[in-house]
């Protein structure tokens, strides 16, 4: 593992392509292109075998592919997972970039640029446990164990070189390093090599060699992946926006070209602003004009050479069951097929916070307190200012107005009326949207429940966006309340017919006029129909025997003689009372109330809705 068997095909292979002269010895990769675990998925390894066309795209053992093995080892798998002198790599740390174990399979092996299987390769596919000065081991020989086990010592590498009580191999550290000579570059048979980073000393712990060995991995690394030729530093983006779930918003973000290469928009390796691959919750904000579920757009130039900005623009949509809170949305520029930019000092990334507010609405008026009787419509209105720093809609979600689920919504939904949209929505929104800052009036009715008695009752309201969130009700912050005085039945005595002396067998004719001052209009059908009828809290039974056939029951005399009598307004009702035949002669006692039927009767006293007379009998 701390050397490595160098082969004499790789060198022809190095010479038949053309070698970078900007090799750094000290500095061979990023830390964080070393150990980006997420740049090559399983279907991106095997599309790179294939496109090499490698033996391995074919190359199965225990039933995992070539391209499944290296990325289960680059996620900390199998024997890619273990810990030693208080260092643990594991599924949680992951181990190095997939592209680098494939990097390290044609370094030591030539393993992706092999056509046809050898199984001596195989055996000592990543060159682990196999010293300069010797065979390998037995127990890493294969194609798993080789590759799992390598990474996880590159890793370990990795993790060692900043500190953990190590004198070796640490970053800033200078060491005196002996190469393979003579070698093809012309590079000296011995050197001090000063590692600029963690991946760097890795790499030399693990191949203590800069010519062959780590130029050999500098060289395949950037002629496959060029992550040298692909930067971008962040020029500016939109604001971090507001948004409610189903909205949808436009976004930008814009990065200028500090590679060797220009971004074209199609082609082999077009540069495509995509979702970032550590963070798979952003693929939840896919808006309309996406190319993919994770790739967005091109930049609006087209061509981007060196030097140049590209401008990004985009669309997110909220998703309808996005939870209330602040979101984090991450992108990242990727060449396609090739690599993807890497993320320090926002090299080709940037994130956006994403605020899914609670809803919130500043209470502006209201229509007044009600006065009713059951069964009574009332029309009702009111008038909320959308603060919640986005637009209500009527649809997506839509912003109603309900009954206040904070109170008894049994008790409320009783108030119903035909125009509500369910027993618990009472309205929707008055327009299709309402902007921030804007008010919403909403008008609707209630209808005065027919079995509620006299007295003071509370009608809440919230408004809600449905399948989101309800308002908060602080400071009528969505919320709203009435008083709903349900009076008792009163009236005022105004006049009545002389106190009549009638036959038995006869029939006398009466009247009695009461004025409204109940507060409401009286009926004279539906619920609380107002009637005329005897005395309840008399002698029923007695008044009875003057029932005449103009009646309307044995204890109803008559009903309203007008369909309405408004507050304030006077009503006649005129009636027969019939002397019956055996009846004794004397006087006798008539009394008469009006009822509000299934309500409540009129009160009694100063003749509230009552009357009398004194009947003398012949």
């Amino acid at each position: 593992m701390l050397g490595t068997i160098f082969v004499s095909f790789l060198f022809l292979f190095v010479f038949a392509g053309h070698a970078r002269a900007d090799f750094d010895p000290n500095n061979i990769i990023s830390d964080g292109g070393f150990v980006n675990i997420n740049a090559m998925s399983t279907s991106d390894i095997q599309s790179f075998l294939q496109a090499k066309g490698s033996f391995l795209k074919d190359f199965s053992e225990n039933g995992r592919s070539a391209a499944q093995i290296i990325f289960d080892a680059s996620h900390g798998y199998g024997d890619a997972s273990g810990s030693i002198n208080g260092i643990t790599i594991d599924t949680g740390t992951g181990t190095i970039n997939p592209q680098v174990i494939l990097v390290t399979l044609q370094k030591e092996q030539s393993l992706v640029s092999r056509t046809s299987s050898n199984d001596n390769a195989l055996r000592a596919a990543m060159g682990y446990g196999c010293p300069d000065g010797g065979g390998c081991n037995s127990n890493y020989a294969g194609f798993t164990k080789q590759v799992e086990w390598a990474s996880w010592q590159l890793r370990y590498n990795y993790e060692r070189a900043s500190g953990h009580g190590f004198n070796d191999y640490q970053v800033g550290q200078t060491m005196h390093i002996y190469n393979t000579y003579p070698n093809p570059y012309g590079g000296p048979s011995e050197q001090d090599i000063t590692f600029a980073n963690r991946s760097t000393a890795s790499l030399y712990r693990y191949t203590p060699h800069a010519y062959n060995g780590n130029r050999n991995f500098w060289y395949f690394f950037n002629q496959w992946f060029v992550l040298r030729d692909y930067y971008a530093s962040y020029v500016s983006q939109s604001i971090y926006p507001t948004m409610t779930p189903g909205s949808s918003t436009t976004m930008e973000i814009k990065f200028r070209n500090t590679g060797t290469e220009t971004w074209y928009p199609n082609g082999n390796h077009p540069v495509i602003l995509g979702l970032d691959k550590s963070w798979a919750a952003s693929t939840i904000w896919q808006g309309s004009g996406w190319i993919s579920q994770n790739r967005l757009t091109v930049a609006q130039e087209g061509n981007v050479a060196p030097g140049d900005v590209g401008t990004y623009r985009f669309n997110i949509s909220a998703p309808s069951g996005v939870s209330i809170g602040n979101h984090r949305f991450y992108v990242r520029l990727v060449a396609e097929n090739l690599t993807w930019f890497e993320n320090p000092d926002t090299n080709g990334a940037a994130w956006w916070g994403i605020n899914i507010p609670t809803p919130s609405a500043q209470y502006i008026s209201q229509s007044g307190y009600v006065t009713a009787w059951p069964g009574d419509t009332v029309p009702m209105s009111v008038t909320f200012r959308n603060i919640t720093g986005t637009s209500w809609s009527k649809t997506s979600p839509p912003t109603n107005l309900a009954i206040d689920s904070f109170g008894d919504q049994n008790f409320l939904s009783k108030f119903q009326d035909s125009t509500w949209l369910s027993s618990n929505r009472i309205a929707s929104l008055p327009q299709d949207q309402i902007a921030n800052g804007e008010n919403a009036t909403y008008n609707f009715n209630i209808k005065i429940p027919s079995d509620l008695g006299p007295g003071s009752y509370r009608f809440f309201v919230r408004l809600v966006q449905d399948g989101y969130s309800w308002f908060n009700n602080p400071d009528t912050n969505g919320g709203a309340w009435w008083q709903i005085t349900i009076p008792r039945p009163s009236a005022k005595w105004i006049s009545q017919s002389v106190y009549p002396t009638v036959q038995r067998g006869q029939i006398a004719n009466m009247l009695v006029t009461f004025k409204n001052t109940s507060g409401v209009t009286w009926r004279n059908s539906g619920a609380a129909s107002v009637n005329l009828a005897t005395d309840h809290f008399q002698d029923e039974n007695a008044f009875k025997r003057f029932k005449d056939s103009s009646w309307i029951g044995d204890y109803r005399i008559s009903g309203l003689p007008v369909s309405q009598v408004a507050n304030g307004d006077q009503v006649t009702y005129s009636f027969g009372i019939k002397v019956p035949e055996d009846m004794s002669s004397g006087t006798y006692r008539f009394a008469v109330r009006m009822v509000a039927e299934g309500f409540a009767w009129f009160d009694y006293p100063d003749t509230n809705g009552a009357a009398w007379w004194q009947i003398t009998v012949q």
